[in-house]
């Protein structure tokens, strides 16, 4: 059963790192869709194909998201533990969701270092069912300056939690670059799809 709050092996199926999902709500396509579904229609274009011909963004859905998107990425933000992460960042996508629960993320933890620089991808493939985790990894990339060595929590925000995929790829780059294996991984997601998949360890 999905929690707002669980500590799983990522990703589903694989199981190589273990990190802890905070999330608002879960979408399941079976179940009774919150607003923040509007992220998970977005993502794989079902919206568009709703919308049948109009713009997407025009939808009920879509005016709703849209209408209290700030008070999720708040209510996001404030359920997170209170000590703070030493690094934080936000996943690399090529949709600019994520953004609004990031910022809202990281005024509330401003002294934890923003490693978002640090990763990225190459843009050959896209996340989806069909994606192997790694065909992501290769996608992949981690360079930068900073020392990874002291990190010794990290929260990565993304706008959707699903297979879990994209977050072991960027842990095992991250492990590559000198972030310790010990380190705590959380991730701060508004949305986790189908959380009824995934058991707690």
């Amino acid at each position: 059963m999905w929690k707002p709050k669980m500590t799983i092996q990522v990703p589903h199926g694989v199981n190589i790192h273990r990190v802890t999902v905070y999330s608002l709500a879960d979408h399941d396509p079976a179940k009774k869709q919150s607003r923040l579904a509007y992220l998970q229609l977005v993502r794989t274009s079902t919206l568009t194909i709703l919308a049948g011909g109009d713009d997407p963004e025009s939808t009920q859905l879509a005016l709703e998201y849209h209408a209290d998107k700030l008070q999720f990425a708040e209510d996001l933000a404030n359920m997170l533990p209170s000590g703070p992460p030493a690094g934080i960042l936000c996943v690399p996508s090529t949709r600019d969701l994520t953004r609004i629960y990031f910022d809202s993320i990281r005024r509330r933890f401003a002294e934890a270092l923003d490693l978002t620089s640090t990763v990225g991808r190459k843009g050959k493939v896209k996340g989806g069912e069909s994606t192997s985790y790694d065909e992501i990894l290769a996608d992949t990339t981690c360079a930068g300056s900073f020392n990874l060595r002291n990190i010794g929590a990290l929260l990565m925000v993304d706008d959707v939690f699903d297979s879990g995929r994209t977050v072991a790829a960027l842990v095992t780059r991250l492990h590559g670059s000198g972030l310790p294996q010990d380190s705590q991984i959380d991730v701060a997601s508004p949305l986790c799809v189908s959380g009824d998949k995934w058991q707690s360890v």
